[in-house]
């Protein structure tokens, strides 16, 4: 009777510990989703500027220029100066009432976009696939929707064979007591909808 309760308390150890692991890869893609981005691409991307979120919004992307005008103005601009910190929140507020008058159809094909820059799928093909439901969706939309629906599958397909060996390693560091390491590791598996 004792093997059968250390079975069980192992078995259900293993249980906790999935969930727990799980559990924490939502939670770190939902409060870091540019450190997925970086985790996926392998690459650290390049610090972003004013003017290129001027740029941005000169070819309405609007909803990457406000990302990256979100990203400036954290800690309230801190190491910009005064007239630079004073164009950022201009810029920023002129983008958000830019973003107000976007149709939700324009808005969710922006946003899948910038998703896909990311590598955030599960974002991507959220808003995708509302583009492709919405009977205001034109032709071209739709088809522009339905391409980084494809791309974004392919890219899954091309991430799934690393992605067992990944939650196996998390796993194991967990169960080691190392939770900081594992953390990129279980953030691009949840932004890739893979775990």
């Amino acid at each position: 009777m004792s093997c059968n309760l250390a079975h069980s308390a192992a078995t259900s150890s293993r249980r906790l510990v999935s969930s727990l692991i799980a559990a924490a890869g939502l939670a770190l893609a939902v409060m870091a989703p540019a450190a997925l981005a970086q985790e996926v691409t392998g690459t650290t991307a390049p610090a972003p500027s004013l003017d290129q979120a001027s740029a941005l919004m000169a070819s309405n992307k609007l909803v990457q220029a406000k990302a990256m005008l979100v990203k400036l103005s954290g800690e309230g601009g801190v190491g910009l100066s005064d007239s630079d910190r004073q164009r950022l929140f201009t810029m920023l507020t002129n983008v958000t009432r830019k973003l107000r008058e976007l149709s939700p159809v324009a808005l969710s094909l922006q946003t899948a976009e910038d998703a896909m820059g990311r590598a955030d799928y599960r974002t991507l093909e959220k808003h995708a696939q509302a583009v492709v439901a919405s009977p205001k969706a034109t032709r071209e939309q739709s088809e522009q929707a339905q391409a980084m629906l494809n791309s974004a599958k392919t890219r899954k397909a091309e991430l799934a064979p690393v992605i067992g060996d990944a939650l196996a390693n998390a796993a194991a560091d967990f169960d080691a007591g190392r939770y900081v390491t594992r953390r990129p590791g279980l953030m691009r598996c949840t932004a890739a909808g893979l775990s």
